[in-house]
C-alpha cells in the first residue's frame, strides 16, 4: 500500500517539530541540533520543548480537531503555502481525525558505506535502539504524530507493523502517516485506546489478565502515564501518585481488621 495514514483516533497535522534524514532500513544521516531547529522555526515564538521544537498549545490541538480541510487550505493559500495538501491516503479508521504535532522523518536509499558513520553519528546525538526508526520512536511524546517520508518507496520498506503502530498510540495517543509501505493491517485496526493505568476515582485502573483477547499490559521506566510508556513530567508524577493513594485507601474498605491478641 502506497501512503498510509495510521489513525487511531485524532488528518490535520500542525508544527514542524523535528527533521532526520536517514536509510530506508538502517539509520539516520543526522539530526537538527537544538540551534538548527531554532533557525528553521524562526517564526515561532511560542513555548519549546527542551530539544527546541516548537510546542504548539494544547488548547490549538483542540480547536483543530473543528477544523475543515477546506477552512484549514484557505487559511495556509491566504499566507502563501501553496504546497501543503496531498490527497490519496489509505487510512486504517473510518472517518478519522489526526491532530497532533508533526515530528518528521525523511529515509534515504541505504548505503553500506555509509552505515558505519550514520550509526555513529545517531548514538553520539544519543539514539538508542538497533534501528533508526526505533530512534524516533524514542522521543516520542504525547500528542506528537509521526509523520514519515519514504518517497513512496513499497518493497523492502514497510515502516510500520501492528507492533510500531501499537507503540506509537500508546505513547503519543495519536497516530502515524508513512508515505511508504505497511504490514500487519489487520493487526492495525484493531488498536483501540486500552489505557492500563487509566485515572479513576478509586485509583483501580483496567487490568490485563493472561489469555485475555485483545488484553496489553505495558509499564517502563520509574514513572509511566496512563498508557504504560515512560512519562517523567511533575504533573503526571504527581497524579499517578496520588492515584495508588486511592488505591489503598479503597482496599482499606475491604480488608479485615486486624485481631490483637
Amino acid at each position: 500500500m502506497k501512503r498510509e495514514v495510521f489513525v487511531f483516533l485524532l488528518i490535520c497535522v500542525i508544527a514542524l517539530q523535528y527533521l532526520t534524514v536517514g536509510s530506508v532500513s538502517q539509520a539516520q544521516v543526522g539530526f537538527l541540533t537544538k540551534e538548527e531547529l531554532n533557525e528553521y522555526t524562526s517564526l515561532w515564538k511560542g513555548e519549546r520543548f527542551t530539544d527546541g521544537r516548537p510546542k504548539v498549545p494544547d488548547e490549538i490541538l483542540e480547536r483543530m480537531k473543528n477544523v475543515t480541510l477546506e477552512e484549514a487550505e484557505g487559511v495556509l493559500i491566504e499566507h502563501g503555502y501553496f504546497n501543503q495538501l496531498e490527497d490519496g491516503w489509505v487510512m486504517t479508521h473510518e472517518n478519522p481525525v489526526l491532530v497532533g504535532r508533526a515530528h518528521t522523518a525523511q529515509f534515504m536509499p541505504n548505503r553500506p558505506d555509509l552505515y558505519d558513520g550514520i550509526r555513529a553519528r545517531g548514538k553520539k546525538a544519543g539514539a538508542q535502539g538497533p534501528r533508526s526508526k526505533f530512534w524516533q520512536m524514542d522521543v516520542l511524546v504525547k500528542d506528537d504524530v509521526p509523520v514519515i517520508d519514504m518517497f513512496g518507496k513499497i518493497a523492502q520498506a514497510a515502516y510500520v507493523g501492528d507492533n510500531l503502530a501499537h507503540r506509537v498510540y500508546e505513547q503519543t495517543g495519536t497516530g502515524i502517516v508513512v508515505d511508504g509501505g505497511c504490514r500487519d493491517y489487520d493487526g492495525i485496526i484493531k488498536i483501540k485506546d486500552f489505557k492500563r493505568y487509566k485515572f479513576t476515582p478509586d485509583g483501580v485502573s483496567p487490568r490485563a489478565l493472561p489469555g485475555m483477547k485483545n488484553g496489553l499490559h505495558m509499564v517502563e521506566s520509574n514513572e509511566h502515564n496512563e498508557r504504560g510508556y515512560r512519562d517523567e513530567d511533575p504533573e503526571n508524577r504527581v497524579r499517578m501518585m496520588q492515584k495508588r493513594m486511592k488505591k489503598l485507601k479503597s482496599a482499606s474498605k475491604d480488608l479485615i481488621a486486624p485481631k490483637i491478641w
